[in-house]
């Protein structure tokens, strides 16, 4: 089955007023999406992880946030930051700001480069405890933000490293992904569960932090190859569904 691509044609004042509002009625699972013409600030990945969860048991759950403050975060049980390249106010405030939430019970998912790699969080990582992100990934000089990106379709296979972790239930076969992410170290609390295949560095470290729950994913699993949003299929999915029921603690 061919991947389903979502190309999103949204003027630039659309996307402005959406970061300026919430969607209405409380939310379980936020995603992180402020748009921004500052491409430093540049989110990839956010869309295919909202429709993957409204499409499989979330709808009305899952919806995005524009901001990390405690207004938008109230009522959430999970927090999934996609790929990000920078945020709107400082790292180490907001870094401050997630390790007290997630302590005090919050589940949230960091993906690709939100675990501290290349750009965001690059000198000191937010969950070092759980694990980092290691290594260059893709280093093609012409891309999306000026500098590396997943630009060039190259991809590798994910392979489960621990088959009694409740996050690799139900996948049965290696997860293809874009080449272009982070190695990840994993630090005293953080557990791996997805390898690549062909050096075995460590693709999704887990763990338990205070009353809370992290997962750090070094692929981008719902970016498609020229930067273009991507629903989850197949083996895929499940590894996002599984992280989602595991973050919330169901």
């Amino acid at each position: 089955m061919k991947a389903r691509r979502i190309f999103l044609l949204i003027s630039l004042s659309g996307l402005m007023l959406l970061a300026e509002g919430e969607p209405s009625g409380a939310k379980e699972i936020g995603i992180y999406f402020r748009p921004s013409p500052d491409k430093t600030k540049a989110i990839l990945g956010y869309e295919g992880i909202k429709l993957a969860l409204e499409e499989n048991g979330y709808e009305g759950q899952a919806g995005y946030i524009s901001r990390l403050d405690e207004q938008s975060l109230k009522n959430l049980k999970v927090l999934i930051i996609p790929c990000v390249y920078g945020f709107h106010e400082p790292e180490e405030q907001l870094r401050s700001r997630l390790r007290s939430w997630v302590e005090n019970g919050l589940g949230l998912m960091l993906i690709n480069e939100a675990v501290g790699w290349r750009r965001v969080w690059s000198n000191q990582p937010p969950f070092p405890e759980i694990g980092q992100g290691k290594g260059k990934g893709d280093t093609y000089l012409d891309s999306f933000a000026q500098g590396v990106g997943p630009m060039t379709i190259r991809y590798v296979f994910l392979q489960v490293a621990d088959h009694s972790h409740p996050l690799a239930s139900g996948i049965q076969r290696e997860i293809k992904v874009l080449f272009d992410m982070p190695e990840l170290g994993s630090g005293e609390k953080g557990q791996v569960v997805l390898r690549k295949k062909e050096d075995q560095a460590a693709a999704l470290v887990a763990g338990n932090f205070g009353k809370g729950r992290v997962i750090l994913l070094a692929p981008n699993i719902s970016l498609g190859p020229r930067n273009l949003e991507q629903i989850p299929e197949g083996e895929a999915l499940k590894l996002l569904l599984n992280c989602v029921k595991w973050l919330s603690q169901r």
